[in-house]
């Protein structure tokens, strides 16, 4: 019991509802059904908040009671948003067993309940038509869907589960996520057409490994004249492991709404930004590349692509990790230095991102006024002192650091650092090794003096800038020459540990990075980022250090 005001108990029972449910609210699923038991009023606010975000997943670990009990029970009632993930691989995959699961959960909802379903499941899965009619039907509070290909082409217009004068006014946001083998067709057309109120159409093409690996150049072509085609009313689209092979040429399709574009894991890229071009994506905002920087498979050509983006307007966020493109100057994103508020920059090879900023380029970074979210890679070299501490000596890499200090916006920063240490005499004994080897240690060296040239030396133990999260991601590769020879059977190679980073407010804090994530998710969710996860994904990513001789 807590005291009251007047000192006197106050029974939980009698906190005001707007009290007890935040409380309730942080506590898992077990607590709080075990709080419901205890009595009546607690169940009526307890019960319904254990179940109202369910996801079932079905797999061939899973038993067929978890998900019939839960058909069963009273909990089903009070659930608001259903989740079906389906994990049965290609080879161990039940005869039909995802629309048994889904027809048997939809048909013990109770009316119009749910206020958002997902199915996920493996590629060649599908939804029913029968399930999927009845959902709609049945559902017609849901705000979001997110759904695979439907097992067959069926226009909804025509059956009795759903006439043709019914609309989905409450639907405002639509996932579909389609394979290579998937076109068009009509039922999902006609779920889009019902949607007068629709604000987000996301579609995921995923390629199914070789087989119709141009499949996505013949659904644009066939968009132009379809009356199917979706292309123009998406406001979301991402493209993933698709090997663009067929030129666009004589294609017309426009994007006039879309916000969003990813182009992830493929490969010969250039098809698709030589024939897309920028003026037919009057809207775009967001756009990501984003492959494998250490595989041989994406052949992007960086002129292509940045050519496009130079022909856009006012992106708010750019994500290209790809190890192919390269921006040396900067110059190719300038004409969005005022809108541009998250640009992550991950490659590889033996240049810097912005590699040629120096002399009087030196504030053009400074140029980008907006930036709050920025990322980017540097190769350097440094010294590993007597002390400890790595000391970078590169001119470059001052200049770029002296132009991140006046960006008097940015939030959050991760800094990859390729570089080559020389280490101290002293750092070879067998703890120094040790030390060396030690991912966090490196993080935390190369992270202090970071923030030291960018705000001095009282940053390193106290606040005074408007930076929040610093990742220092160091791949480093120490020098072993001069190590006794006794030394080298110590040396065991690569060495990659826990990834940490720096909690700027509203202290210095070097913390574990897995503990940081969802801090920072609930922290920017309200800027309504399209690849905001995808950035902080990218600054979770562990330092490695090699021991080699050179």
């Amino acid at each position: 019991m807590a005291p009251t005001a007047d000192g006197t108990p106050c029974d939980l029972l009698r906190m005001p509802f707007e009290i007890l449910k935040p409380i309730l609210a942080e506590l898992d699923q077990s607590d709080q059904l075990s709080i419901a038991n205890t009595c009546v009023y607690l169940w009526e606010l307890a019960y319904p908040m254990a179940y109202g975000c369910i996801v079932v997943e079905i797999g061939a670990g899973t038993p067929d009671s978890a998900w019939r009990h839960l058909a069963k029970g009273v909990g089903l009632r009070y659930v608001r948003h259903l989740e079906i993930r389906f994990k049965y691989g290609e080879d161990n995959n039940p005869n039909h067993m995802e629309h048994l699961v889904v027809c048997t959960l939809i048909a013990a909802l109770r009316r119009h309940q749910l206020l958002s379903f997902s199915l996920t499941t493996t590629a060649t899965a599908t939804v029913s038509t029968k399930n999927l009619a009845v959902l709609l039907e049945t559902q017609q509070q849901l705000r979001q869907v997110s759904l695979p290909a439907v097992s067959r082409p069926i226009n909804i217009q025509r059956t009795a589960y759903l006439p043709a004068s019914s609309k989905l006014r409450n639907l405002r946001d639509i996932t579909l996520r389609l394979s290579s083998g998937t076109t068009f067709d009509g039922q999902l057309s006609t779920i889009v057409r019902k949607s007068p109120n629709l604000e987000q159409l996301h579609l995921r093409f995923s390629s199914l490994g070789d087989e119709h690996p141009h499949r996505i150049m013949d659904t644009l072509a066939a968009g132009v004249s379809s009356k199917h085609d979706m292309f123009s009313l998406a406001t979301n689209l991402t493209l993933q492991g698709y090997v663009f092979r067929l030129s666009l040429s004589g294609v017309l399709i426009s994007f006039p709404v879309l916000r969003a574009l990813a182009v992830v894991d493929c490969s010969q890229d250039d098809y698709l930004f030589r024939e897309l071009k920028p003026k037919k994506f009057p809207r775009l905002v967001a756009l990501m590349i984003k492959a494998d920087c250490d595989a041989d498979a994406s052949f992007l050509s960086g002129s292509f692509l940045t050519a496009f983006i130079r022909g856009l307007r006012c992106l708010r966020e750019l994500v290209i990790h790809n190890g192919d493109v390269w921006f040396d100057d900067g110059s190719d994103i300038l004409p969005h230095a005022e809108t541009l508020e998250l640009l992550s920059i991950k490659g590889s090879g033996d240049r810097s991102a912005f590699s040629e900023v120096a002399g009087d380029q030196g504030n053009l970074l400074g140029s980008f006024t907006a930036l709050r979210h920025l990322g980017f890679f540097i190769r350097t070299i440094g010294f590993h002192r007597a002390s400890g501490r790595v000391d970078m000596r590169n001119a470059q890499y001052t200049v770029l650091l002296g132009s991140l200090a006046t960006l008097g916006s940015l939030q959050t920063l991760c800094l990859r650092i390729a570089a080559v240490i020389l280490p101290h005499r002293r750092s070879f004994t067998k703890s120094g090794l040790m030390n060396l080897e030690y991912g966090a240690s490196l993080e935390e060296h190369i992270g202090l003096e970071v923030l030291e040239q960018l705000y001095g030396e009282r940053m390193q133990s106290e606040s005074n800038g408007l930076l929040e999260h610093l990742s220092v991601i160091a791949n480093c590769k120490f020098s072993t020459t001069e190590m006794p020879p006794e030394l080298h059977q110590l040396a065991t190679g690569t060495s990659q540990t826990q990834k940490h980073m720096f909690l700027l407010k509203p202290k210095v804090r070097f913390r574990p990075a897995d503990e940081v994530k969802k801090e920072m998710m609930a922290k920017y969710a309200g800027d309504d980022y399209y690849f905001l996860e995808d950035y902080i994904d990218s600054m979770l990513e562990p330092s490695r250090s090699d021991l080699e001789d050179y």
